[in-house]
């Protein structure tokens, strides 16, 4: 199920497919995904990896915090959220800066459009390897 979110010139769209884990497994998780930044992801460049807060809430003031400072790192330092969190996949970080247009894919719908698995990314595959 998808749905497009508009909030403060803020548009995204929002798959409710997630991989869920503690914040310290979500950080751990993003660092070993580093090598996919720059990587192809359908016709965008992938930018960026956030872990982001899995809150209804949350989620929207920490896009905000990213378009703001462009970094993951002052993101993933804001919140003492204790619940889930989920990694995603910056799209064409220049359509922020250009437009303020935040695209992204989480992590689980990216692997299941590629028919792939969290291990096959942690073993240094790329999206763009299962084409």
């Amino acid at each position: 199920m998808a749905r497009v979110c508009i909030n403060s010139f803020l548009i995204f769209i929002l798959i409710n497919h997630n991989i869920y884990m503690n914040y310290t497994k979500a950080i751990e998780t993003r660092n070993e995904l580093n090598h996919l930044i720059g990587s192809g992801y359908d016709d965008f460049t992938i930018d960026d990896i956030l872990v982001m807060p899995n809150d209804a809430e949350l989620f929207p003031k920490a896009v905000e915090i990213y378009k703001r400072n462009l970094s993951w790192e002052q993101v993933s330092s804001m919140f003492s959220y204790e619940g889930d969190f989920k990694i995603i996949l910056v799209l064409n970080k220049r359509k922020i800066i250009q437009k303020g247009v935040f695209l992204y894919r989480d992590l689980e719908s990216a692997l299941k459009k590629f028919n792939m698995t969290l291990e096959d990314l942690l073993d240094g595959r790329t999206f763009m390897d299962s084409v």
